[in-house]
């Protein structure tokens, strides 16, 4: 129905725009009618395929020791998403055999009782890896209610890092950064200086979560070595892309800025329709 309405809308406005008006007979205005239609359907039908059937993408990185890390982001569980979609992504994750799982934020929807009724906790326990899960705020953990939906991870076996940083031994330092939305929000030198490692010099690379790709140069004046960042979700569908790609620094996929290398993905899930057209489609992240 959101497609329907917007491509209606949009095609009025073009009409209306070059004051068109179009003098055709009934049957040549019932094959545009059914030619449209079916080309709707084909694109909502595409569009759905590309958001359920995820994928595997793969970026190379030169940590100390052998290490795989595996990234996901929004996959807006409640109501968007159900219990028997997690499973598939936990299936997923678990063939993977990783040894540190990321969430790039945004894993609960709206509300953490949606989440709590379907027993997704249950199914988030199932995922196994050798150094343990972490994750960051995404703007809509704050939308669901920040302290119960992060005490609800926690007791799920999720390490919450809020403005605060971890040491994987012998792979790297791992910070984890609120969400712009926050009311508060420290910087990278606050967070560094506030932490057990301040004043030493850096012996391992420096990964950084933070969700919302923008204001990036933050972590290139700090020597970032690699960011991961969701919230886009690569614009999910067109044309409302074009908005997504403007209100932030970056988009989708790598990028580097001075010695700082970024990545945003697409995400595991959606927000709003069940679909994805344009740019790319829904995605978990494998770094080694």
């Amino acid at each position: 129905a959101f497609m329907l309405i917007l491509l209606a809308d949009i095609s009025s406005a073009i009409l209306h725009l070059f004051r068109v008006k179009l003098v055709l007979s009934p049957p040549v205005r019932s094959v545009l009618w059914l030619a449209g239609f079916f080309m709707i359907g084909a694109v909502l039908v595409t569009g759905n395929i590309r958001y359920r059937n995820f994928v595997r993408k793969e970026i190379a990185f030169d940590f100390p020791a052998p290490v795989k890390m595996l990234v996901v982001s929004d996959l807006h569980l409640g109501l968007l998403v159900n219990a028997k979609r997690l499973e598939k992504f936990v299936e997923a994750i678990n063939r993977e055999r990783p040894d540190v799982l990321l969430i790039a934020g945004d894993l609960v929807d709206r509300s953490i009782s949606h989440v709590q009724e379907q027993g997704m906790g249950e199914i988030l326990r199932k995922i196994e890896t050798t150094h343990g899960i972490y994750a960051i705020a995404g703007n809509h953990e704050f939308y669901a209610g920040e302290e119960d939906t992060f005490a609800w991870m926690e007791d799920q076996g999720i390490t919450v890092l809020r403005d605060s940083l971890v040491v994987i031994p012998g792979i790297a330092y791992l910070l984890g950064r609120e969400d712009q939305s926050a009311p508060e929000r420290k910087t990278l030198r606050e967070i560094w200086e506030h932490s057990p490692y301040a004043g030493q010099p850096r012996e391992l690379p420096l990964i950084v979560m933070d969700h919302q790709p923008t204001k990036t140069n933050e972590a290139v004046e700090f020597g970032v070595d690699l960011q991961l960042s969701g919230h886009t979700h690569a614009g999910q569908i067109w044309p409302v892309s074009r908005i997504v790609r403007k209100a932030n620094d970056l988009f989708y996929g790598e990028y580097t800025k001075g010695k700082t290398r970024f990545y945003v993905t697409s995400g595991l899930a959606i927000w709003g329709p069940p679909f994805r057209v344009g740019v790319a489609r829904s995605e978990y992240v494998v770094i080694q």
